[in-house]
């Protein structure tokens, strides 16, 4: 497995948990990282 899918696995696996464990129904992302950062 590539370095790249390793983490994308551990980042969506992360979010999973908390998720599931607040028992919500569903989470926002904010991401940051574009031109006007």
């Amino acid at each position: 497995m590539s370095e790249f899918k390793l983490v994308v696995e551990r980042i969506v696996n992360f979010i999973r948990k908390i998720v599931e464990e607040a028992n919500a129904k569903g989470v926002v992302v904010g991401l940051s990282g574009g031109v006007d950062s």
